[in-house]
């Protein structure tokens, strides 16, 4: 039997957990750890459903990822070395004066239909300078399955326009919409609450553009101080349609220029002709360098294969810019910001770099899309504003998510995933500000964060269309290149070869194109990493047959290990893409014991002086057969003379049990102390490689005592991460001792936070206990209430099942990926 004690986390957070455990058998307990009293009749030959108790401690990053304690996350804040600050609503009226509304619809759509209803809102004024690339854009849009309206719109109220999204909403007619030129924009005030607590971090509101107003159909919007700018929102809060921005009027060049230069743009994009490579960058600053991997992992669901930068003396400003010319489909980038600035921390963050919105302009950034994690970049009120000119750049720019206000995107994981599935640029951030705009207990945490959000550019652009893996298929024979047990599936230590379906939805075929395939992870060894392909043709697949692959023999049991891909055709053209092949291997799991006294008083038990034979049963708890699997066992307490130490178990299939072939067999000193366990490790191995090891605990006596005060050392509690790459943190402690001085701690070694990536398991070894048995955790936790979290769970030879406490448990985990929630 295990007991598990996980707690599940995506969080930086000062959580401790320290435990002392107590083991109630039959009428006897233990105390801190201690399991006494034990008084069944056993037959001569006793079989012990092993029990083992296991803390696991679970701390999930990013990739999710969920973010770290909420209050903990490093604010995007506003920096500017001019001074500048955000422009005001009374600042933007002076400019905005109300105008009287005029309209006029241009075209009416179909609907309803079995094509996507969308609305075309143009400014009156500048629609006759841009109507021919108007008229194209509808025309791409109706090739894309969109049905159109085309609205000329002047002058009028927020309240206006929401109200006839409404209308159009309710007809079916509008499940989103495009808002183009100087159209009204709603305004939202807040008190900011960074920290989380729900207090405001100072007593003078922020207010800013808030494109929700417009998503959001059935909500209740209300201005309580009438100064012209909302204050409550409150019902359904959800976003039901998306929307974009494009607004050129703040930028210092010709608004229609700049709007017909962009549908330019995207018609070519639209038809597949405007080419950058496939591979997305994730320039994270030093504020959030811990995170990078894990947003870069939500980045590479939509596309594929990405440049992580974040070592804190390589993101500089020149850094950043050099990066915008390597030519990237998406740039995400973490940075602290202003409309008008990016302020890199550089030189070990003694210094800041400045990167300036004209620096933008002139670089005329080579990428299609921006993620811009940078305070108020997407304010676009303010004259230009820094996101305008990554979306109205003379040659690629097309779209930007980003905030209007301090404050940006978090939870990229539920983001990206929409943008991989192929659905549009809005609608991937309306699903995002649906889910995360008012989260529960943390609302006035999320609006600061999130209700700045906005989309600029065509909301109905979807990623780019590129050659992409399709799938891998193994082959693990003996014959030709490869070395396996000819199963299908990649097992430590086989040598296989990889055959690799790429799939090409473009239009037009692809010919002699070469695929190279490389990875980072030191598990694998490449004997064949090239590969070409005649022809792949238009929408269709080919196949990449001959790589040849090495997996190391101590690979662990379900590893994955991320697989970069990149195609060249003979044109020139180069695609990026990745994924993940796992890796399975044998893993013994000790689940019972059988103990026969040779020497002895014949009661079933182990008791000083006497000589006993143990024939341990394992399970392969693996994802491949065990081959030639044996066993070494060595005392690790107890004064214990080993007579035989050696277990053989031939070759186990995964989930399946066997004991030994033969059992091992020692001697117990009769000077050991009668309340005291013995432990011993078993180390199991295939061929001479050493594949695990696992403890267990042989009682003495028909009563005993199983310790674990934590006062000093436990030999026999084996600790790990649970989950691959993750990490372990738990360690003896003196901090907390629940009796006495000791304690076994999940945390930092000091007063610190615990370690982001986190995911760590304490186990206790194997041991017997009766029926209506029970075992008490004496412990104590700081942690998040809906993000951390602790469960125990036990094995009782059958697999780990969840343990609930009298009384259930006090709180809820969120569902991060360790276990449900």
């Amino acid at each position: 039997m295990r007991f598990l004690f996980p707690i599940i986390s995506s969080h930086y957070n000062s959580l401790d957990v320290y435990i002392s455990v107590d083991f109630l058998v039959d009428d006897a307990y233990i105390v801190n750890g201690s399991l006494s009293g034990l008084d069944c009749y056993i037959e001569e030959k006793m079989k012990a459903r092993g029990l083992s108790l296991v803390v696991v401690i679970l701390l999930i990053g990013i990739t999710q990822a969920a973010p770290p304690k909420f209050g903990d996350i490093q604010v995007t804040r506003w920096i500017d070395p001019l001074g500048r600050t955000p422009m005001s609503y009374e600042e933007y009226l002076t400019d905005h004066p109300p105008a009287p509304l005029t309209t006029q619809r241009l075209i009416t759509p179909q609907a309803p239909s079995d094509l996507t209803p969308m609305v075309v809102l143009v400014e009156s004024t500048l629609y006759p300078d841009i109507s021919t690339s108007i008229t194209t854009y509808v025309n791409d849009l109706t090739a894309d399955d969109f049905d159109v309206m085309l609205v000329q719109w002047g002058g009028g109220t927020p309240e206006q326009l929401k109200d006839s999204l409404v209308a159009w909403w309710n007809d079916g007619l509008a499940d989103g919409a495009v808002l183009i030129g100087d159209l009204p924009i709603p305004w939202f005030e807040l008190y900011e609450d960074f920290n989380d607590d729900s207090i405001p971090d100072n007593p003078v509101m922020v207010d800013f553009p808030c494109d929700l107003f417009y998503m959001d159909m059935d909500g209740i919007w209300e201005d309580q101080d009438q100064d012209g700018l909302y204050d409550v929102h409150e019902g359904d809060t959800d976003a039901e349609i998306w929307i974009g921005q494009l607004r050129a009027s703040p930028l210092s060049s010709s608004e229609a220029e700049r709007i017909n230069n962009y549908f330019t743009k995207n018609h070519t994009y639209r038809q597949g002709n405007l080419i950058l490579p496939s591979i997305a960058l994730n320039y994270i600053d030093d504020d959030w360098e811990g995170s990078a991997h894990s947003w870069g992992n939500s980045l590479r669901m939509a596309f594929g294969a990405i440049n992580t930068i974040n070592d804190i003396n390589a993101t500089t400003s020149n850094g950043y810019l050099n990066q915008l010319t390597e030519g990237y489909p998406m740039i995400q980038v973490a940075v602290h910001s202003s409309p008008f600035v990016h302020a890199f921390k550089e030189n070990n963050g003694s210094i800041w770099g400045y990167i300036q919105n004209w620096e933008i302009q002139n670089s005329d950034p080579d990428a299609y899309f921006y993620n811009l994690f940078a305070c108020s970049n997407c304010r676009y009120v303010e004259n230009d504003y820094m996101g305008g000119w990554y979306v109205f750049g003379d040659t690629y720019g097309l779209g930007a998510v980003g905030s209007t206000k301090t404050g940006a995107m978090l939870f990229f994981e539920d983001y990206y995933p929409i943008l991989a599935d192929m659905g549009t640029f809005g609608e991937a951030l309306a699903h995002w500000i649906s889910i995360h705009g008012n989260i529960p207990g943390h609302r006035m945490w999320s609006r600061s964060w999130f209700y700045g959000m906005t989309h600029l550019g065509d909301p109905t652009l979807r990623v780019p269309l590129n050659l992409r893996f399709a799938d891998a298929q193994i082959d693990d024979d003996s014959l030709g290149a490869s070395c396996g047990d000819d199963d299908g599936i990649f097992d430590a230590g086989e040598i296989i070869e990889l055959t690799i379906e790429v799939e090409n939805p473009l239009s037009t075929a692809c010919q002699n194109v070469s695929l190279v395939i490389s990875s980072a992870d030191t598990f694998l060894t490449f004997h064949n990493d090239s590969v070409l392909a005649p022809n792949i043709p238009a929408e269709g697949s080919a196949f990449f047959d001959g790589f040849v692959i090495e997996s190391s023999a101590i690979t662990p049991n379900g590893h994955e290990s991320l697989i970069n891909m990149v195609m060249n055709d003979n044109t020139g053209h180069t695609w990026y893409d990745s994924f993940l092949l796992e890796i399975f291997a044998p893993v013994a799991e000790c689940i019972a014991y059988q103990i026969t006294e040779l020497t002895g008083n014949g009661n079933g038990w182990v008791d000083p002086g006497e000589t006993v034979e143990l024939d341990l049963q394992i399970r392969n708890a693996g994802g491949e057969t065990a081959r030639g699997l044996s066993g070494s066992v060595q005392t690790v307490s107890g004064n214990v003379t080993m007579i035989s130490s050696q277990l053989e178990y031939g070759d186990l299939d995964p989930d399946d049990t066997a004991f030994a072939q033969s059992p091992i067999s020692f001697t117990v000193d009769s000077s050991h102390p009668h309340q005291e366990a013995v432990q011993f490790s078993v180390t199991f191995s295939i061929d001479g490689l050493q594949i695990g090891d696992r403890f267990i605990a042989v009682p003495m006596s028909i009563g005993y005592d199983a310790v674990f005060t934590f006062e000093v050392e436990e030999p026999s509690l084996w600790h790990y991460p649970v989950s691959d790459n993750y990490q372990d943190a738990w360690h003896r402690s003196t901090q907390f001792a629940y009796n006495g001085i000791g304690s076994e701690k999940f945390g930092d070694t000091g007063e610190g936070d615990y370690p982001p990536m986190a995911d760590g398991a304490l186990e206790f070894p194997l041991f017997p206990i009766a029926d209506g048995a029970s075992m008490t955790i004496w412990h104590i936790m700081d942690a998040e209430v809906g993000y951390d979290g602790g469960i125990v769970e036990i094995n009782t030879g059958e697999g780990w099942s969840l343990l609930n406490p009298i009384g259930g448990y006090p709180y809820t985990a969120g569902n991060n990926g360790s276990f449900p929630a």
